[in-house]
């Protein structure tokens, strides 16, 4: 009956003084929630407990600790596979690939969101573990042992750190703003990835298209200069003229083949952004010129400053600061350690219990500079909230500055030059037909009218790759990843 009364006892204080270290001021743990358009999901659902205590509000387990989901992953070919076994793993290339496939192709096999996907599990690791009260302790006692020919003293002693000010609690808190963090870092990588698939897209359907150009230059200044070759024969022309010809068709010969190896090396960098880098080249189903949307300088800014990624861990870190600085507070208060125990004296056949409380005096350490450093960082990650949106105007001025240069350009040359290019050579044709004009200025008609659809396609190629980036929050170069 003694002992049963004991470890009541012992068990009772324990939980009477654990209560006693909290403060009855009511705090809240933030749960790692995504926001409802971040990778990972929407919002977390979350409900309140008590525990001889203030009420908190802690995440719904079943929600909150999901990893964050990736796009499945298409096989990528490697020494041991062919080519035959990337067309099967890859989506169908009839009537060629489109820009969603490729996207989807990078989501599923680029190595940088695999990363970046970890590092939010792992802030999320983190946010559970710092919300775990410490371990009790549970020791043998065992004294006078053999005295009288008697087992001596026998008992036992259990051991609680009682963690005061909420500690925990904003611990949590600290981690769930860092867990925001690696979700918007995350978001990030993934506009990354998709604006340099769109990029590598378009720069190969441009290379094909200034390919072709190149190509059909090239057939024309060969005919030029057999022409002149034959006017210099008939006397009409000099020697000078024919040397002429021949070095521009040697010239444009020299800008097909360089047309050629650019779009190698295009389609190579397209393969390499999706993830599959031994794909072969395949025809593309996309347009250059559709869903080019024109936007004002004031509407591209207040999309990046609303939604960059950036700019909103940028946020969350002034977030986990913050926190931090009220849990540096709460470190002034020691946590107390308790400790209950009973033993039983064979000798005179007694029962006893202990109960001891431990509370650290706080004269000296009152955790001064702990507090001075977080506030210090609280400054720094403020600072570098208004250093990143400085950053992004810096960085969208010059975006659009080229976005508004390439549009005009192409607008022109779509309104304007390219159709008077084209009456041109038509009626160089006609004039041709009726012998009003010779042919080597047919020829120069044609090669005129050419050379400005390739600077059509310089000024088309800087528009989409401008409204690739405002698009995109000016995110781009998705290999070099984020680094730590």
């Amino acid at each position: 009956m003694k002992n049963t009364l004991v470890a009541i006892a012992v068990a009772a204080v324990l939980p009477a003084l654990a209560a006693r270290a909290e403060n009855p001021s009511t705090i809240t743990i933030l749960p790692p929630a995504a926001p409802a358009n971040a990778p990972g999901g929407g919002p977390l659902i979350g409900h309140s407990v008590s525990f001889n205590g203030p009420a908190v509000q802690v995440p719904d387990s079943t929600r909150s600790l999901e990893p964050i989901p990736l796009p499945p992953t298409y096989p990528s070919t490697g020494p041991s596979q062919s080519a035959g076994a990337l067309s099967a793993s890859a989506p169908s290339a009839a009537p060629g690939i489109t820009l969603d496939d490729l996207e989807s192709m990078a989501l599923g096999n680029n190595p940088t969101l695999a990363q970046a996907a970890a590092r939010v599990r792992a802030q999320r690791g983190n946010w559970v573990q710092q919300g775990l009260y410490p371990n009790p302790s549970v020791s043998y006692v065992g004294d006078e042992i053999g005295d009288e020919n008697q087992a001596g003293f026998q008992g036992f002693t259990v051991k609680q750190e009682v963690v005061t000010r909420h500690k925990l609690s904003l611990a949590q808190n600290v981690a769930s703003q860092q867990v925001l963090q690696a979700e918007q870092e995350y978001a990030a990588q993934e506009f990354r990835v998709r604006n340099d698939v769109k990029l590598r897209f378009y720069d190969v359907l441009l290379a094909q298209r200034t390919l072709d150009l190149s190509q059909e230059l090239e057939r024309i200044s060969l005919t030029a200069a057999r022409a002149a070759q034959h006017l210099f024969e008939a006397a009409e022309v000099g020697r000078s003229d024919v040397l002429q010809a021949q070095i521009e068709a040697d010239n444009n010969q020299l800008q097909t083949i360089k047309s050629r190896i650019t779009q190698d090396a295009a389609w190579r960098r397209l393969a390499i952004v999706a993830g599959v880098p031994d794909m072969q080249p395949r025809p593309l189903a996309g347009d250059l010129r559709s869903n080019i949307t024109s936007v004002t300088w004031d509407e591209a800014w207040a999309q990046l400053s609303s939604s960059s990624p950036e700019l909103s861990a940028a946020q969350a870190k002034v977030g986990a600061a913050r926190w931090a600085v009220q849990r540096e507070c709460a470190n002034r208060c020691p946590n107390w350690e308790v400790q209950g125990g009973y033993a039983h004296d064979n000798a005179t056949g007694f029962d006893t219990g202990a109960v001891s409380v431990m509370i650290p005096i706080p004269i000296f350490n009152r955790n001064q500079g702990a507090i001075r450093q977080a506030q210090a960082e609280l400054t720094v990650a403020e600072a570098e909230v208004d250093r990143v949106s400085l950053d992004l105007r810096n960085r969208l001025a010059d975006t659009y500055q080229r976005y508004a240069i390439a549009r005009q350009m192409v607008d022109r040359y779509e309104q304007s030059i390219l159709p008077n290019a084209k009456k041109s050579v038509d009626l160089s044709a006609e004039l041709y037909t009726a012998t009003q004009i010779s042919y080597p200025a047919l020829l120069l008609s044609q090669r005129t009218y050419l050379q400005t659809q390739m600077a059509y396609l310089d000024a088309l190629r800087e528009l989409r790759t401008t409204s690739v980036l405002l698009e995109g929050l000016l995110l781009s170069d998705s290999l070099p990843g984020v680094t730590k």
